[in-house]
């Protein structure tokens, strides 16, 4: 179960120092262009003492805060709202108040009756059209959402009517991205059934893979450094130095998929995530269409041909040997096609006798 928590301040945003202060708990840590701040604490330590340690540290640093802590970012979103000290307390969540925060909490498993009575119009999913034709059909609340079935929310809404009731029932699987400090990535794992086999797990290192990728080309950067941390009854990291710069989905997939394969057998349920490191920012060079030779642009050929086995070697970890092919094992495939090409003992049985 993850534990979601969102800070903001009401009066000005999450300053540098507050952001520090998230980092020092949790390396997920994702700040938002609001000046909020999304943290996923998940097995980080007791969240009770963490959100109010926060609480703290960042409110004698800046003004009035509002704090939601839930299993979702939908929810803890919902609950980080100031209208909430006017509602019914028993509808699943806990306000504690503070001299400068306005904690809520949603207590895991009541989270569709602490969304069944919130208007439409605070409903953060919704988008102005879906809005109004759900007005027109006279749903008013979120509960009416979570209520009704797919097939009739599908005829208003079309695709998204699936996720609107998942998300109207308070169930959000949008993960908390580890975006602070800024040399640094990370995107979370977990496992909590027991079923989690190779292929969802094949499937959870290809998504982060790519959430990575986009995040990457964003900032036009590559990362030299992959790291794979696990966290349950033992905590294990696995982590490769790559040669150059690093930014393709397909290749940060391979390279995961090398690292997980070095780990003993997991019992779920356990926690983790991908670590990106050492991160810089790309030159691009543009191709010099009137250069004769693209090697002699790169450099001799066994710089050139070390540089490929170093791209081959971060595609396929493990599979690639870099040792020069042997000298007879050369002349032996040469001379399948090539049939003036002698081997080492037919070039003594046709040299001159005063050269034998």
């Amino acid at each position: 179960m993850r534990t979601i928590v969102l800070i903001k301040d009401v009066d000005t945003g999450i300053g540098e120092a507050g952001l520090k202060a998230c980092s020092r708990y949790t390396p997920l840590v994702e700040p938002q262009q609001d000046g909020s701040v999304y943290l996923d604490i998940s097995g980080c330590g007791p969240a009770e003492r963490i959100v109010f340690s926060l609480a703290e540290e960042i409110s004698a640093q800046a003004g009035e805060l509002r704090i939601g802590w839930a299993t979702s970012r939908l929810v803890a979103l919902v609950a980080a709202r100031s209208s909430l000290m006017h509602r019914d307390q028993s509808r699943g969540y806990r306000v504690n108040k503070t001299q400068q925060a306005l904690i809520t909490e949603v207590i895991p498993g009541c989270e569709e009756a602490f969304l069944s009575h919130l208007p439409l119009e605070q409903f953060p999913p919704l988008k102005a059209p879906e809005l109004k034709k759900l007005t027109r059909a006279a749903f008013a609340t979120v509960g009416d959402i979570a209520r009704v079935s797919p097939q009739r929310l599908s005829v208003l809404l079309g695709k998204r009517a699936a996720l609107l009731i998942r998300n109207a029932r308070g169930r959000d699987d949008t993960p908390v991205l580890g975006l602070y400090p800024p040399q640094r990535l990370a995107v979370p794992l977990n496992a909590e059934s027991e079923e989690m086999d190779m292929q969802r797990v094949e499937q959870q290192l290809y998504h982060a893979a790519r959430t990575l990728e986009l995040l990457l080309g964003k900032r036009g950067a590559g990362a030299c450094r992959v790291r794979l941390e696990i966290g349950g009854k033992q905590d294990m990291i696995r982590e490769r130095r790559l040669s150059q710069a690093c930014f393709e989905a397909r290749t940060l997939a391979n390279i995961l998929l090398g690292l997980w394969r070095q780990l003993p057998p997991l019992e779920a349920p356990w926690q983790g995530q991908v670590v990106l490191e050492e991160i810089a920012v790309l030159n691009w060079q543009e191709q010099d269409l009137f250069a004769l030779s693209t090697r002699k642009r790169q450099g001799s050929n066994s710089s050139y041909l070390k540089e490929a086995l170093q791209g081959l070697e971060m595609r396929f970890p493990g599979q690639i040997s870099l040792g020069a092919p042997e000298a007879e094992r050369r002349e032996q495939v040469l001379a399948l096609w090539d049939p003036w090409r002698f081997m080492a003992e037919d070039k003594a049985w046709c040299a001159r006798p005063e050269e034998r």
